[in-house]
């Protein structure tokens, strides 16, 4: 449990939609980690690509795929969640930068 409360040292706001409007539920410390795929577009001669991250979290926690989160004034939206039963304490999920 040590090691996951030194990794999480990233603050991030969490959104959900309300079927009107994104509306802010909260906020809470998070570690993220760059991951290599990246889906890519050619566009005339340059690649176009979205970069996506590993976001960790303490369970429970309200991150899930229908929320977004802001993070260092980037727009983070979930992708998936990717869990692990042997970790019962964290949630790890897929986002993708959309600034």
């Amino acid at each position: 449990m040590a090691e996951l409360a030194g990794a999480l040292r990233e603050r991030i706001a969490i959104e959900r939609w309300d079927g009107t409007g994104w509306i802010a539920i909260g906020d809470a410390w998070a570690a993220l980690a760059p991951v290599d795929t990246v889906l890519t577009a050619d566009v005339g001669e340059r690649q176009l690509g979205r970069p996506r991250f590993r976001l960790t979290v303490r369970t429970p926690t309200v991150v899930a795929l229908a929320t977004r989160c802001r993070w260092r004034g980037r727009l983070l939206v979930v992708l998936r969640a990717e869990p692990d039963p042997a970790l019962r304490d964290r949630a790890t999920f897929l986002v993708e930068d959309r600034t």
